[in-house]
């Protein structure tokens, strides 16, 4: 008897995994910040509540502090996205990522998960 799965189960095993997410996706309480930039207030208490617990006291307190970082947010000046792209907290995490997906493709990586399922299927 074989001791794993036949590989033409692996594609149903993945795919279980992403409806999961999709069906899970509709519990996930809406964002209060979001909530409360659209003028949707009532409904951020209650997303609060939801994520914080019903008893949870500093609701009013949070609303508060949310319309205040939009208010800061909403009075800096905006600059040009090309001056954003020069500065060193995007830069610095573009390079890291760059090199380690350099790295990774160098590895041969891709070669293990295009041929893998051929090599193996045919090990039997």
């Amino acid at each position: 008897p074989p001791l794993f799965l036949p590989i033409e189960f692996l594609s149903l095993v993945l795919a279980s995994n992403s409806f999961l997410v999709i069906i899970l996706l509709f519990f996930i309480p809406g964002s209060p910040q979001w909530l409360v930039r659209n003028d949707k207030e009532g409904e951020a208490r209650k997303s609060l509540k939801t994520l914080r617990g019903k008893t949870y006291p500093g609701v009013d307190m949070e609303i508060l502090e949310i319309k205040n970082c939009i208010k800061e947010r909403n009075s800096v000046q905006k600059g040009s996205n090309f001056t954003a792209l020069k500065t060193r907290t995007f830069t610095t995490p573009l390079l890291v990522f760059s090199v380690i997906f350099v790295v990774l493709g160098a590895c041969g990586n891709d070669t293990f998960v295009f041929y893998g399922p051929t090599i193996f299927s045919k090990i039997d």
